[in-house]
Protein backbone atom coordinates (compact mmCIF):
# COMPACT_ATOMS: atom_id res chain seq x y z
CA UNK A 1 0.00 0.00 0.00
CA UNK A 2 1.57 3.37 -0.87
CA UNK A 3 1.61 5.78 1.27
CA UNK A 4 0.93 9.47 1.23
CA UNK A 5 3.18 11.69 3.34
CA UNK A 6 6.03 11.65 6.21
CA UNK A 7 3.14 11.25 9.24
CA UNK A 8 3.28 7.01 9.10
CA UNK A 9 7.26 7.50 9.22
CA UNK A 10 7.03 6.08 12.71
CA UNK A 11 4.45 4.03 12.11
CA UNK A 12 6.08 1.79 9.78
CA UNK A 13 9.43 1.76 11.48
CA UNK A 14 7.74 0.73 15.03
CA UNK A 15 5.79 -2.48 12.42
CA UNK A 16 8.63 -3.42 11.43
CA UNK A 17 10.90 -3.74 14.72
CA UNK A 18 7.74 -5.16 15.84
CA UNK A 19 8.06 -7.82 12.97
CA UNK A 20 11.50 -8.20 13.98
CA UNK A 21 10.18 -8.79 17.70
CA UNK A 22 12.35 -5.89 19.07
CA UNK A 23 8.54 -4.56 20.58
CA UNK A 24 5.52 -6.58 21.51
CA UNK A 25 3.43 -6.92 18.60
CA UNK A 26 0.36 -6.54 21.22
CA UNK A 27 1.05 -3.26 23.49
CA UNK A 28 1.98 -2.12 20.19
CA UNK A 29 -1.48 -2.62 19.14
CA UNK A 30 -2.90 -0.37 21.48
CA UNK A 31 -1.08 2.81 20.32
CA UNK A 32 -1.59 5.15 17.47
CA UNK A 33 1.76 6.60 16.23
CA UNK A 34 2.52 9.72 14.43
CA UNK A 35 5.53 12.04 13.16
CA UNK A 36 7.29 11.60 10.30
CA UNK A 37 11.53 10.19 11.21
CA UNK A 38 14.30 11.98 10.45
CA UNK A 39 17.79 9.73 9.09
CA UNK A 40 19.13 10.05 12.92
CA UNK A 41 16.05 8.81 14.13
CA UNK A 42 14.55 12.24 15.22
CA UNK A 43 10.62 12.57 15.04
CA UNK A 44 9.65 15.65 13.24
CA UNK A 45 6.07 17.48 13.58
CA UNK A 46 3.67 17.14 10.83
CA UNK A 47 0.55 19.00 9.71
CA UNK A 48 -2.99 17.93 10.18
CA UNK A 49 -2.16 16.40 13.23
CA UNK A 50 -5.06 17.33 15.38
CA UNK A 51 -7.93 15.87 12.85
CA UNK A 52 -5.81 12.57 12.96
CA UNK A 53 -5.67 12.40 16.73
CA UNK A 54 -9.28 13.02 16.94
CA UNK A 55 -9.91 9.99 14.30
CA UNK A 56 -8.24 8.41 16.22
CA UNK A 57 -10.12 9.07 19.55
CA UNK A 58 -13.14 8.57 17.55
CA UNK A 59 -11.99 5.01 16.54
CA UNK A 60 -11.74 4.08 20.32
CA UNK A 61 -7.84 4.61 20.55
CA UNK A 62 -6.99 6.01 23.65
CA UNK A 63 -3.11 5.94 23.35
CA UNK A 64 -1.44 8.01 20.51
CA UNK A 65 2.28 9.10 20.35
CA UNK A 66 3.12 12.34 18.40
CA UNK A 67 6.41 14.20 18.18
CA UNK A 68 6.86 16.96 20.82
CA UNK A 69 6.11 19.84 18.43
CA UNK A 70 3.13 18.36 17.77
CA UNK A 71 2.11 18.24 21.43
CA UNK A 72 0.27 21.47 21.75
CA UNK A 73 -2.13 20.87 19.06
CA UNK A 74 -2.86 17.28 19.63
CA UNK A 75 -3.76 17.78 23.36
CA UNK A 76 -6.57 19.80 22.08
CA UNK A 77 -8.13 16.66 21.65
CA UNK A 78 -9.85 15.60 25.07
CA UNK A 79 -9.95 11.91 26.96
CA UNK A 80 -6.43 10.41 25.33
CA UNK A 81 -3.28 9.33 26.72
CA UNK A 82 -0.83 11.75 24.95
CA UNK A 83 2.94 10.64 24.58
CA UNK A 84 4.93 13.49 23.30
CA UNK A 85 8.32 12.22 22.27
CA UNK A 86 11.35 13.33 20.42
CA UNK A 87 12.25 9.93 18.39
CA UNK A 88 12.00 6.73 17.56
CA UNK A 89 13.80 5.56 20.98
CA UNK A 90 11.36 7.35 22.78
CA UNK A 91 8.53 6.19 21.18
CA UNK A 92 10.14 2.76 21.27
CA UNK A 93 10.06 2.94 25.25
CA UNK A 94 7.08 4.71 25.68
CA UNK A 95 4.89 1.36 23.65
CA UNK A 96 7.05 -0.79 26.24
CA UNK A 97 5.28 0.60 29.13
CA UNK A 98 8.45 3.01 30.11
CA UNK A 99 6.56 6.59 28.98
CA UNK A 100 5.23 7.87 32.03
CA UNK A 101 7.86 11.19 31.76
CA UNK A 102 6.36 11.52 28.28
CA UNK A 103 2.67 10.63 29.37
CA UNK A 104 -0.43 13.76 29.54
CA UNK A 105 -4.00 12.72 30.05
CA UNK A 106 -5.63 15.61 28.34
CA UNK A 107 -8.85 16.92 29.11
CA UNK A 108 -10.97 19.70 26.64
CA UNK A 109 -9.53 23.08 25.83
CA UNK A 110 -11.16 26.38 26.99
CA UNK A 111 -12.34 28.80 24.61
CA UNK A 112 -12.78 32.35 25.75
CA UNK A 113 -13.03 35.66 23.64
CA UNK A 114 -9.79 36.95 22.29
CA UNK A 115 -9.03 39.86 24.17
CA UNK A 116 -8.21 41.96 21.23
CA UNK A 117 -10.41 42.13 17.80
CA UNK A 118 -8.22 40.61 15.37
CA UNK A 119 -9.90 42.51 12.14
CA UNK A 120 -10.73 45.71 13.64
CA UNK A 121 -13.91 46.42 16.10
CA UNK A 122 -17.62 47.37 14.51
CA UNK A 123 -17.78 50.00 16.72
CA UNK A 124 -15.11 51.86 14.86
CA UNK A 125 -17.09 52.61 11.69
CA UNK A 126 -18.92 55.89 11.57
CA UNK A 127 -21.71 56.57 8.58
CA UNK A 128 -22.46 53.33 7.14
CA UNK A 129 -25.72 53.02 8.68
CA UNK A 130 -27.75 51.33 5.75
CA UNK A 131 -24.38 48.69 5.35
CA UNK A 132 -24.26 48.39 9.02
CA UNK A 133 -27.63 47.62 9.29
CA UNK A 134 -27.21 44.42 7.07
CA UNK A 135 -24.36 43.44 8.59
CA UNK A 136 -26.45 43.38 11.97
CA UNK A 137 -29.05 41.43 10.58
CA UNK A 138 -26.72 38.70 8.67
CA UNK A 139 -24.92 38.61 12.43
CA UNK A 140 -28.49 37.97 14.34
CA UNK A 141 -29.70 35.55 11.68
CA UNK A 142 -26.83 33.84 10.63
CA UNK A 143 -27.04 34.82 6.97
CA UNK A 144 -24.63 35.01 4.04
CA UNK A 145 -24.14 38.01 2.61
CA UNK A 146 -22.74 39.66 -0.13
CA UNK A 147 -21.07 43.58 -0.35
CA UNK A 148 -21.07 44.82 -3.99
CA UNK A 149 -19.44 48.27 -4.88
CA UNK A 150 -16.61 49.89 -6.29
CA UNK A 151 -13.14 50.22 -4.85
CA UNK A 152 -12.83 52.14 -1.56
CA UNK A 153 -16.08 52.48 -0.89
CA UNK A 154 -15.17 50.58 2.62
CA UNK A 155 -16.62 46.80 1.14
CA UNK A 156 -13.71 44.96 3.33
CA UNK A 157 -13.50 47.44 6.33
CA UNK A 158 -17.05 46.76 7.24
CA UNK A 159 -17.12 43.08 6.37
CA UNK A 160 -13.55 42.21 8.39
CA UNK A 161 -14.98 44.20 11.38
CA UNK A 162 -18.20 41.49 11.10
CA UNK A 163 -16.66 38.92 13.72
CA UNK A 164 -16.47 41.45 16.38
CA UNK A 165 -20.29 41.41 16.83
CA UNK A 166 -20.83 37.54 16.34
CA UNK A 167 -20.80 35.42 19.90
CA UNK A 168 -17.72 33.51 20.91
CA UNK A 169 -16.98 30.04 19.34
CA UNK A 170 -18.36 26.99 20.99
CA UNK A 171 -15.67 24.73 21.56
CA UNK A 172 -16.97 22.54 18.92
CA UNK A 173 -16.98 25.39 16.41
CA UNK A 174 -13.61 26.41 17.27
CA UNK A 175 -12.16 22.49 17.17
CA UNK A 176 -14.05 22.33 13.66
CA UNK A 177 -12.22 25.75 12.59
CA UNK A 178 -8.65 24.45 14.03
CA UNK A 179 -8.80 21.32 12.34
CA UNK A 180 -8.88 23.36 8.96
CA UNK A 181 -6.42 25.25 10.19
CA UNK A 182 -3.81 22.27 10.84
CA UNK A 183 -4.79 20.58 7.47
CA UNK A 184 -3.32 23.63 5.87
CA UNK A 185 -0.68 24.29 7.85
CA UNK A 186 -1.63 27.33 9.10
CA UNK A 187 -1.55 27.21 12.77
CA UNK A 188 2.44 28.10 12.37
CA UNK A 189 4.19 28.61 16.00
CA UNK A 190 0.60 29.22 17.80
CA UNK A 191 -0.73 25.35 17.50
CA UNK A 192 -3.39 26.09 20.59
CA UNK A 193 -7.00 26.13 19.58
CA UNK A 194 -8.22 28.90 17.45
CA UNK A 195 -10.48 31.37 19.20
CA UNK A 196 -11.26 33.63 16.18
CA UNK A 197 -13.85 33.27 13.85
CA UNK A 198 -11.87 33.15 10.71
CA UNK A 199 -12.28 36.18 7.89
CA UNK A 200 -11.44 35.47 4.47
CA UNK A 201 -10.80 38.06 1.69
CA UNK A 202 -11.49 36.65 -1.70
CA UNK A 203 -9.86 38.45 -4.91
CA UNK A 204 -12.41 39.37 -7.07
CA UNK A 205 -11.65 37.26 -9.58
CA UNK A 206 -12.88 34.55 -7.38
CA UNK A 207 -15.27 32.26 -9.57
CA UNK A 208 -19.31 31.90 -8.32
CA UNK A 209 -18.89 28.39 -7.43
CA UNK A 210 -16.43 29.48 -5.08
CA UNK A 211 -18.61 32.09 -3.45
CA UNK A 212 -21.08 30.79 -3.04
CA UNK A 213 -19.10 28.27 -0.54
CA UNK A 214 -20.93 30.82 2.22
CA UNK A 215 -19.57 33.63 5.01
CA UNK A 216 -18.95 37.21 4.46
CA UNK A 217 -16.78 37.68 1.48
CA UNK A 218 -16.52 41.51 -0.06
CA UNK A 219 -15.54 41.79 -3.63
Amino acid sequence: MRKEGPAFDLSIALALLAMDEQIDRLALQNFVTLGELGLNGSLQPVAGILPMVLGARNAGFTKIVVPRLNAEEAALVEGIDLFAVDSLQDAWSAIAGNGSKWRTHTSAPAVSPLDEVLYGDFADVKGQAGAKRALEIAAAGGHNLLLLGPPGCGKTMLARRLPSILPPMTSNEALEVTKIYSVAGLLGSRPGIVRARPFRFPHHTISQTALVGGGVSST
